[in-house]
């Protein structure tokens, strides 16, 4: 019975991140692509980046921000992630 439950709170747990990164890939999906797209005028490096920022918080689900501030925490991670690109970029 204990591996049971232990097996239907993992899967609970999965169902939870699922939806919580689904909904804020629908709420805030274009506007991380549209400034990574503004502030690399790139749209290969916008993709990548926008991926990047949903995979980094991936982990990070259920310690989001209150969602009034989702879409600024969001943009904020976009931002140090180009940052951070262009850093590398600059001192290969």
């Amino acid at each position: 019975m204990n591996n049971f439950s232990n097996h239907s709170r993992q899967l609970e747990d999965i169902d939870d991140m699922i939806t919580t990164l689904n909904r804020l890939l629908t709420l805030h999906g274009q506007d991380v692509w549209n400034y990574a797209l503004f502030l690399t005028k790139n749209k290969e490096l916008a993709d990548d980046i926008s991926q990047k920022v949903f995979i980094k918080i991936f982990p990070k689900y259920r310690n989001l921000p209150a969602q009034s501030s989702e879409k600024i925490w969001l943009l904020r991670i976009t931002r140090n992630m180009i940052l951070k690109h262009l850093k590398a970029a600059f001192f290969l």
